[in-house]
């Protein structure tokens, strides 16, 4: 019997029990083809792939930093902000309902729908993309910089969008202290304090970054497909 190396990649402990669903494959999938398409250039400095899966909910540890050589996660899945349009006038109660799929006391889980690569939409962009330098931020205290390498239909104005990955404080806990969703950004890829400090140690300045949804669009990522952008 064959086996599909994608289980290799996430059996066992390395899934802690969960399965992953059919479109998560179909992203992880994408996101190793896109990534061996690209091992070959100066840019990337590491065997590491940032994983983020937009096929889930806010409330799910949707992001992975996957060793692609040594089979195996390096850190523990993690939660990742998507980002979403807000309207300026939203009550308090709407925007908690927006940003954390909150109505009262409960979570709705939160997937999002809407992308984009224009500056100002406040939405994610899909596709490949590479770390740049670590510095200081005005807002998030550090910042890690993604240059796009998709293209203008995916995610070429990631810098221009000031679209980093950050430490977040928007993260719902609940009564034992444990992180149950992460609220809507302003289009940036952020992610809890504590992991930002294991991220921090790991990505900086070559590492790949491959953010998916199950959108018609994905089909035409030019990295995954072994084009050029």
């Amino acid at each position: 019997m064959r086996h599909n190396p994608l289980d290799q990649v996430f059996g066992g402990a390395v899934m802690h029990n969960a399965r992953l669903t059919s479109q998560s494959r179909e992203g992880l999938a994408q996101a190793l083809r896109a990534y061996h398409n690209y091992r070959g250039s100066p840019r990337l400095r590491n065997r590491l792939l940032m994983f983020v899966d937009f096929s889930q909910p806010n409330t799910a540890r949707r992001g992975r930093l996957l060793d692609v050589d040594r089979q195996r996660d390096v850190i523990e899945p993690f939660l990742v902000a998507h980002g979403a349009r807000i309207p300026a006038g939203a009550s308090e109660e709407e925007r908690r309902r927006l940003a954390y799929g909150l109505v009262g006391n409960r979570v709705n889980p939160v997937t999002p729908t809407e992308f984009s690569n224009v500056p100002g939409s406040n939405l994610s962009s899909l596709g490949f993309a590479v770390t740049g330098n670590i510095d200081p931020s005005p807002n998030w205290r550090w910042r890690i910089w993604l240059d796009g390498k998709s293209g203008s239909a995916f995610n070429s104005n990631l810098r221009r969008r000031l679209a980093y990955i950050h430490p977040y404080p928007g993260v719902l806990r609940d009564s034992r202290g444990r992180a149950v969703a992460i609220a809507t950004s302003e289009g940036c890829p952020a992610v809890e304090d504590a992991v930002f400090e294991q991220l921090r140690r790991h990505i900086p300045n070559g590492t790949a970054v491959y953010i998916w949804a199950p959108t018609s669009i994905m089909a035409q990522e030019p990295i995954a497909a072994g084009r050029s952008a």
